[in-house]
């Protein structure tokens, strides 16, 4: 795939992304003809714009693909973390609305709590470990609230903070403490 497209990219350069992502895809698909059990898992590209990953989901969806990967909406590494939502909201959900529910879809890169949760609700199944892993980076760790309510909406309302707390591993004493991360939380953790 060619999901090189930082959102300063000219139109040439996102049509000749998503063409080349297809093209690849296809020429791949020849060798799931000759190994039917091959899961593929099809990259929909088309940087920041809603008009080309229209184009690319709908012609992505009639390959026979397993799975898709929403790529392209970030650079990835550190500067990444910072992605916001509103960013990205109408590509991202002109995407995925032209992608079939049924097939699971791929969302990598550091998604934050407040994005994460964005992403869940308008339709991603799967993300990879590249957030928790950069809070480790900074020597620290996640905590989250674990106490919801029947009739909790984790995004009215909410930033980032009210979502996570990342607390510093400051010192070696903390290193050793054997205390709940949380006060009164009774998770597996916790206990």
């Amino acid at each position: 795939c060619d999901g090189d497209t930082p959102p300063d990219s000219t139109s040439k350069r996102i049509n000749k992304a998503a063409k080349r992502t297809i093209d690849f895809l296809d020429s791949f698909l020849e060798l799931k003809d000759e190994n039917p059990k091959m899961n593929v898992v099809a990259a929909v590209e088309g940087g920041l714009d809603p008009v080309v990953r229209k184009l690319s989901a709908i012609e992505t969806s009639k390959r026979n693909v397993d799975a898709f990967l929403l790529d392209g909406f970030h650079s990835n590494g550190t500067a990444a973390e910072s992605l916001r939502w509103e960013a990205i909201k109408e590509p991202f959900l002109e995407t995925i609305f032209h992608l079939p529910a049924e097939k699971p879809r791929f969302f990598l890169g550091p998604a934050g709590p407040r994005l994460l949760l964005e992403l869940v609700s308008a339709g991603v199944d799967v993300f990879d470990t590249s957030y928790p892993n950069l809070v480790t980076e900074r020597n620290a760790f996640l905590v989250f609230n674990n106490k919801f309510t029947k009739d909790w909406d984790p995004l009215e309302g909410a930033d980032n903070h009210d979502l996570m707390l990342e607390k510093k591993i400051e010192n070696d004493e903390m290193k050793m403490e054997m205390r709940s991360l949380v006060e009164c939380c009774s998770c597996y953790t916790c206990r």
